[in-house]
């Protein structure tokens, strides 16, 4: 797996690098100390896998940094790394592309399973987002039993209809789901129609939600 990690904090890098080594193998990971760098590898021809993006750096707010990267790397994951966590705002980055959240205040054991969680390619959101969306206070999510596939948990689903959700699970708007799966827009706005009753939700945010209870591999 080749990952970048973009924060302005050296030490902060670092610590991240050596919890991904303890999680991945084969792991190449790259490091940037802001968008504008990030973005520069990207453009050199890295095709990373995974990017684990602060939300707050010098130079380039976060959205802008999200936006930046999500249309650089439409095929890799974005996931936002911050300190600032308010369901609104986690909301906010998961409409603009984000395949995840991780609080940057969670604790050594929290961050590994946050991140386990992501390099298994699974989607992981803080509790306060949980809360927020089901009524109940879930602890920090880890998933302890095996990751399975879309189409292994949603068997009434078909075929295109799981690559759709696969890829939107993974951030990439329509238009690109569009091209990756040689269908028009219109085409993929139906698929995700009947996704979203199927998984009792009204857009992608909230299936992104929902599918972040369960055990899946998106990735």
């Amino acid at each position: 797996m080749k990952v970048l990690i973009v924060d302005d904090h050296a030490l902060f890098r670092v610590g991240l690098e050596m919890l991904l080594s303890q999680l991945v193998s084969p792991l190449q990971v790259s490091q940037a100390a802001n968008a504008h760098q990030a973005l520069g590898m990207i453009a050199a021809g890295n095709a990373f896998d995974l990017v684990i993006l602060d939300w707050n750096m010098p130079k380039m707010s976060g959205m802008d940094a999200l936006l930046a990267v999500r249309e650089a790397l439409p095929k890799g994951r974005v996931v936002v790394l911050s300190g600032e966590q308010s369901p609104t705002m986690i909301r906010l980055c998961i409409d603009n592309g984000a395949a995840g959240f991780i609080p940057k205040d969670s604790s050594t054991g929290q961050l590994t399973a946050a991140l386990n969680t992501i390099a298994n390619g699974g989607i992981f959101l803080p509790p306060m987002v949980q809360f927020s969306m089901n009524g109940n206070s879930d602890t920090m999510q880890v998933n302890a039993s095996p990751m399975t596939s879309i189409a292994e948990c949603f068997p009434d689903l078909t075929s295109r209809q799981c690559d759709v959700l696969t890829l939107m699970a993974r951030g990439l708007p329509n238009k690109v789901i569009a091209r990756e799966l040689s269908l028009s827009e219109d085409t993929v706005k139906q698929h995700l129609s009947a996704v979203y009753q199927l998984l009792g939700v009204h857009n992608r945010t909230e299936a992104v939600y929902a599918l972040s209870q369960r055990s899946l591999r998106i990735a």
